[in-house]
């Protein structure tokens, strides 16, 4: 008997463990400047706007989100930036970083910063990531969680909005994003990391 229910506890493991990763049946997303992928149950949501669109230009922006609906997403962009940025020098932009996104959600109704910038790397990149509440600009209370990466002069915005209902889905689908976020190698900027 106990080992059945063991056995029973490891299958339900493995399902819940697949069910976590997106079951196996993820779809990939491809842009000419990096690749992605995102779970299966998620669609391409076109139109997308967001209250921080404008500090990161507008290069990209509503075109290449994925998610649930149109308060529950991540959306990726890439742009490019006048210096080149490895993990020796990334550590330097959190002080612009936090005074921007502070100056930021001050201006929004209902903005908030929730955790300040920090240094990640993911997939090979250094860069930053910060956490604020903010109004939609559907007028709806989400989070979002902006994670800027750099390779070389490239720079990949990966922006992850939910509304609490739905931060354990976007969450999880927003890492997923990140592990298999892949620039394209004709992107890379000259002298940048390949």
């Amino acid at each position: 008997m106990a080992l059945g229910l063991a056995a029973l506890l490891v299958v339900c493991a493995g399902a819940w463990a697949l069910v976590a990763s997106g079951g196996g049946g993820d779809r990939r997303y491809e842009t000419g400047a990096f690749s992605f992928t995102y779970p299966s149950g998620w669609q391409e949501i076109d139109g997308i706007d967001f209250p921080l669109a404008d500090s990161f230009g507008a290069e990209g922006v509503g075109r290449d989100t994925v998610g649930i609906d149109p308060d529950n997403w991540v959306t990726v962009f890439s742009t490019t930036v006048g210096i080149e940025i490895d993990e020796r020098n990334v550590g330097a932009l959190l002080p612009a970083a936090r005074a921007t996104f502070a100056e930021l959600v001050r201006s929004l109704d209902g903005g908030r910063l929730l955790q300040e910038p920090y240094v990640v790397s993911e997939v090979g990149m250094p860069g930053f990531r910060v956490r604020v509440a903010l109004k939609s600009t559907r007028g709806v209370l989400v989070d979002y969680e902006v994670t800027q990466l750099y390779r070389g002069r490239d720079t990949y915005i990966v922006g992850c909005q939910n509304r609490p209902a739905r931060a354990t889905e976007i969450t999880a689908g927003c890492a997923q994003v990140l592990e298999t976020l892949r620039p394209r190698p004709e992107s890379a900027s000259v002298g940048g990391p390949r």
